[in-house]
């Protein structure tokens, strides 16, 4: 009857070719084990299944002590400790380039691949987009009202407005200097028929005076063929020799 042949394993290292050494070992042990338990002859127990036993009782012993070399292998790898040395830098790579045909160069091989793709078909027209708003900007001449039809002509040493329209909204600003004062009953002028649906006519338009004269803020706007800002703090004894208007309205 063949007798087990088996030695020890012998590893000097940890790399992988010791890894793999391990492994042929382990399946050799099984192997090992099979051939035993396959010839074993349970109805006769002589001295010579008494070996066998004994043969297996060791295999069994080296079984464990592989399965401690493989687990602490395992334990290695998975701590990072069976690294090798590090390698040198390797060369740096060719970075692919476009040639002056439009194909991809790999230094100055010309790969014979173009760098864009193929001109697609025309894409369908789009819808037709919303109208923007219409924007203006220009100039104005205030002019200055000292009751509700006496206007102010002769003693003017300045007079100029600018506007600002956005869509329907206009934004204005001027002033009026005179060669002695006056009172403002209203300001004419206004680039814009203003809009007349606005409850009171009333809006966030300023009349100022000037030094530390009169302060109103919201205002009348007249919605005839002379559009005008009346000035609601107007006082026929309150004159001066300046007076400015700004703020915005809706036109017409």
């Amino acid at each position: 009857m063949a007798t087990l042949q088996f030695d020890p394993i012998q590893l000097d290292g940890m790399d992988g070719k010791n890894i793999q050494k391990l492994n042929s070992w382990i399946i050799r042990l099984i192997d090992n084990l099979s051939y035993i338990l396959n010839n074993l002859e349970l109805d006769n127990m002589t001295s010579e299944t008494e070996k066998k036993f004994s043969q297996v009782q060791e295999t069994v012993k080296m079984a464990k002590e592989a399965k401690e070399i493989a687990d602490n292998m395992v334990k290695k790898l998975n701590s990072g400790e069976l690294k090798g040395e590090p390698g040198e830098d390797g060369e740096n790579g060719i970075t692919p380039t476009i040639g002056d045909n439009g194909n991809w160069y790999l230094d100055t091989l010309d790969t014979g691949k173009p760098s864009r793709g193929e001109k697609g078909d025309q894409g369908e027209k789009g819808e037709k987009g919303d109208a923007g708003m219409s924007y203006e900007e220009g100039q104005w001449t205030p002019r200055l009202f000292n009751t509700t039809s006496n206007e102010i002509k002769t003693s003017i040493a300045a007079a100029m407005g600018n506007y600002y329209r956005v869509g329907n909204i206009v934004f204005v600003e001027a002033m009026i200097l005179t060669t002695s004062s006056y009172a403002c009953h209203h300001i004419s002028g206004l680039p814009y028929e203003p809009n007349h649906n606005r409850p009171s006519q009333v809006y966030p338009i300023g009349v100022v005076s000037g030094s530390s004269g009169t302060n109103a803020p919201f205002n009348e706007i007249s919605g005839s063929s002379s559009y005008y800002v009346k000035n609601g703090a107007y006082a026929s004894g309150k004159t001066y020799d300046s007076w400015y208007v700004y703020g915005w309205y809706k036109k017409a």
